[in-house]
């Protein structure tokens, strides 16, 4: 088992592989025979809803079929935790909430998920935000809280007051 796996925003699968080498790919790095990864590519496959595609090639796909390919390859070493770096930046809004909607049931199943993104609509949808600004934590704290949504129009030092502070002194 690996302790953790990547899931990137532009899916970053190799051409010339196969959807099913793809999510191999990863497990031969870690060593692991080749019953053992086509075993494992095989059941992540399944979990993502494609293993009728294990044998075409990524540009045979949809951009959602590809982050789930990219989800699948993510899943097959049994990580503990994800880390989901802006997957629904590259998909169209409706393919982007198909990909969060299985994330969430990944979490929802005891996966742990750590999802950078920009975007407050999705932000929100998490138990926990944790928001960084200039390398330093300014928020940390439930998502339904309502200090946890940035606001572009007020700065973020008056945000952690709950913004009551408008106009107020710069610190």
């Amino acid at each position: 088992m690996r302790c953790w796996a990547l899931l990137f925003q532009q899916y970053n699968l190799i051409p010339k592989l196969s959807v099913l080498e793809n999510v191999e790919l990863p497990l031969l790095y870690a060593g692991y025979s080749k019953k053992e990864r086509r075993k494992m590519a095989l059941a992540a496959l399944e979990r993502v809803g494609l293993s009728d595609k294990a044998k075409n090639l990524p540009s045979q796909l949809s951009g959602g079929q590809q982050q789930r390919v990219s989800i699948a390859r993510a899943l097959a070493g049994n990580p503990s935790v994800i880390l989901a770096d802006e997957p629904t930046g590259a998909l169209d809004s409706r393919t982007g909430r198909e990909v969060l909607e299985f994330l969430q049931k990944l979490h929802s199943e005891g996966n742990t998920i750590v999802l950078i993104t920009h975007d407050n609509s999705i932000a929100v949808k998490a138990e926990r935000i944790i928001r960084l600004q200039d390398g330093k934590v300014v928020y940390d704290g439930p998502s339904n809280a309502p200090e946890a949504l940035v606001n572009p129009d007020i700065p973020i030092e008056l945000q952690k007051n709950d913004g009551a502070e408008k106009g107020g002194e710069d610190k």
